[in-house]
């Protein structure tokens, strides 16, 4: 048995249907390959920025530490200069105190009347 002119036409038909949805499909497939090329490099550097980002985290992180170590220290060294102040002024206020009374004092010793330091208490 033959095959009838029609259904070798339809059967060629069919493979050149076939043949232009295989080559689409091929086409599609390398699109969809290229992207997927294209998704993995931004992937990539999607985590390189990430790695970076981190290590800048870390190290924002570790001079953060140093600079409360530091406010931390500054404070300490303000809290002293403050009692130094205090200390110096109390001693100054004693000198004041001293002086205020020195000509009684110069005085009285020259004249032997009394010690020159019966007065500083």
């Amino acid at each position: 048995m033959n095959p009838r002119p029609a259904d070798v036409s339809g059967s060629m038909a069919a493979v050149a249907r076939a043949e232009a949805g295989l080559a689409l499909a091929t086409r599609r497939l390398d699109q969809a390959m290229g992207r997927l090329a294209e998704a993995r490099v931004e992937a990539h550097w999607a985590e390189q920025r990430v790695s970076a980002a981190l290590s800048l985290r870390d190290r924002v992180q570790s001079e953060v530490g140093r600079a409360q170590f530091a406010a931390a220290r500054a404070a300490a060294l303000r809290d002293l200069a403050t009692n130094a102040t205090f200390l110096l002024t109390c001693r100054v206020d004693l000198l004041d105190e001293y002086n205020s009374d020195l000509p009684s004092l110069v005085s009285a010793a020259l004249t032997g009347s009394a010690s020159p330091f019966s007065g500083i208490g």
